[in-house]
């Protein structure tokens, strides 16, 4: 039993493009090179860039491009902000976390413990 091929057709203009150039998106939907080609940007339209830090929207001359590629404006890069709130604050959290392990990692020891001597204490 042979598979029924699955036609490839452009989801703007309704051109098969199984044995043409083509292009795919998360949807599984089908573009010729044409449309694709015309398709809207999801950039703004005027070249604005959104700070990661306080949300404000502001032209590429004016900010900063990190290294994790979020965009700082110059106002909070010169409060001394480098990265994304939530980036910020799961760099503050790690550390705790370590800390919060050894807590629990202490409970369970004194509480085994408890109970073994609760046990030994009893045979006697």
């Amino acid at each position: 039993m042979e598979k029924a091929e699955k036609s490839k057709v452009c989801r703007t203009c309704g051109a098969d493009v199984t044995e043409a150039g083509r292009w795919k998106n998360l949807q599984d939907e089908y573009y010729c090179e044409a449309c694709f080609a015309k398709r809207p940007k999801k950039e703004d339209p005027q070249g604005l860039k959104r700070c990661s830090w306080c949300g404000a929207k502001v032209p590429r001359q004016k900010c900063h491009k990190n290294r994790h590629g979020e965009y700082i404006c110059r106002r909070c890069g010169d409060a001394g902000h480098k990265e994304s709130r939530v980036r910020t604050l799961k760099k503050k959290i790690r550390p705790a976390g370590k800390w919060v392990l050894y807590a629990v990692g202490a409970v369970v020891v004194i509480a085994v413990a408890y109970k073994v001597f609760g046990m030994l204490a009893g045979r006697m």
